[in-house]
């Protein structure tokens, strides 16, 4: 054991913690408390967020102000990191449209003392002090970018070797991340977040504790990278769509501090929603008055549209699609209006004219000509090899372009049971269509010119 460790556990003899406002206890008895509610989200952050008293931290301030000198801003005496401490002056980590910023922070060496004595006792002495001592070599520190997603299923926990992971939220809130924001805590937003699909994105922040510069700037420059690496979260959920066959949205996001969060009592996290919010699973659940736990009742768990090949395949036609996204107005047209569209299920007008307008922007140029048979004919062409499943498409793309046209005109949908089934299902298979055409395209890295698909 370190010099650093050996410091803390002396510490740790001499600090207090009161849980729920009760009697003092000890760093023995907190951690046995923790160890106990480590099955609970809710209690698990009421006995991390414990009062404690650290009677003396004048020994570890001062060594900690030998050890970390280089990090200690000369003339302030402040140390700046990248991570929150009890008693420091600014937030942590907030979520931006990039999914993730960093802020600086700064404490003095006696608030920094009282956080790692804080961070000793939730992850014990030796643990602590590796963390410091890596962080004065300049690592980053590692965290998590955690993310609800709407209208992705999965059957079990899915990953990428690149630090990205799904899996399905319990249906039982005593099970739920502890590093849950206390916004989605409340029991109408417990209710609508269980059984959910959560992605998990893996994180750094270089560094963890910044070297004042020498030309005495005010702020230090962290640097962040996440498992997207460069491509946009945007980019990222729309080949998620492509592949799940339907719109995949970012319902809340938080982090998850992973170790550095123990430098804190008051379990840092940032909530963001995006507007797209969250549909409850089922009609009924029910909250276990004795004990405050939340369940859902009577869940059946939707099919799963995701699986591991799935996620592997969005993965490798992200950068693509982001590119030819960005670069080709009418691709982008076609794919944001292929996302409107994309709701297996639902008929209404708004839905096959976003699908209308999305098949033109695909497969019509700017050639003249009659727009159905120049659609279906080229979308089939396309799509399919042998001639009869191209007949198929053809025919399917021609009587739903012809159907979306005479919606924009103001006819109205079918009516009758039969009738609207029977569109429905033509504009769930139409939507099935354009999206292989979008895939195909991106897959293939190439776009064609359509004279040449139909000449060929």
């Amino acid at each position: 054991m370190n010099q650093l460790a050996r410091m803390l556990d002396q510490a740790l003899e001499e600090t207090t913690f009161r849980i729920d406002g009760g009697a003092p206890c000890s760093v023995e008895e907190f951690r046995d408390a923790l160890e106990r509610a480590q099955r609970s989200a809710a209690r698990t952050r009421t006995i991390r967020s414990a009062r404690f008293s650290v009677a003396d931290a004048s020994p570890l301030t001062a060594f900690l102000g030998n050890r970390l000198s280089q990090f200690v801003e000369p003339g302030t005496g402040w140390i700046r990191h990248s991570f929150k401490v009890d008693g420091d002056s600014s937030g942590g980590v907030t979520l931006t449209n990039q999914l993730v910023e960093a802020i600086d922070n700064r404490s003095g060496l006696d608030g920094f003392a009282t956080g790692l004595t804080h961070a000793a006792a939730v992850l014990g002495s030796v643990r602590a002090a590796e963390l410091i001592e890596a962080w004065a070599e300049v690592h980053p520190w590692e965290y998590k970018i955690l993310v609800i997603l709407s209208d992705v299923h999965v059957d079990e926990c899915i990953e990428l070797a690149q630090g990205l992971r799904m899996y399905t939220l319990p249906t039982s809130s005593d099970a739920v991340p502890a590093s849950l924001p206390r916004g989605l805590m409340r029991d109408d937003s417990m209710a609508n977040l269980l059984g959910h699909t959560l992605l998990e994105i893996d994180a750094a922040t270089s560094p963890a504790l910044s070297v004042p510069s020498l030309r005495g700037d005010a702020r230090s420059t962290f640097n962040t990278s996440t498992a997207l690496a460069e491509c946009l979260p945007e980019g990222f959920f729309r080949a998620l769509s492509l592949v799940c066959g339907r719109r995949v949205g970012m319902a809340w996001s938080w982090v998850d501090y992973g170790e550095a969060g123990a430098f804190t009592r008051r379990m840092p996290s940032f909530l963001a929603g995006t507007g797209e919010g969250l549909s409850k699973l089922s009609s009924s659940w029910s909250m276990a008055q004795s004990s405050g736990v939340i369940e859902l009742g009577n869940h059946v768990r939707p099919a799963a549209n995701l699986s591991e090949a799935g996620l592997h395949r969005a993965w490798a036609l992200r950068n693509e699609l982001q590119r030819r996204y960005d670069t080709d107005q009418r691709f982008q047209i076609a794919v944001s209006r292929w996302i409107e569209a994309a709701s297996p299920g639902v008929l209404s007008p708004d839905r096959l004219i976003d699908l209308r307008v999305a098949l033109e922007a695909l497969y019509l140029d700017s050639g003249t000509g009659e727009s159905r048979f120049r659609l279906a004919l080229t979308g089939a062409r396309h799509l399919r090899n042998g001639m009869e499943d191209r007949r198929e498409v053809y025919k399917s793309l021609a009587e739903f372009y012809g159907l979306a046209s005479r919606v924009v005109h103001g006819e109205p949908l079918p009516t009758g049971e039969k009738k609207r089934a029977s569109t429905l299902a033509l504009a769930d298979q139409v939507t099935n269509l354009c999206r292989d055409g979008i895939l195909k395209i991106v897959e293939q890295r190439k776009q064609p010119k359509w004279i040449d698909v139909l000449l060929s």
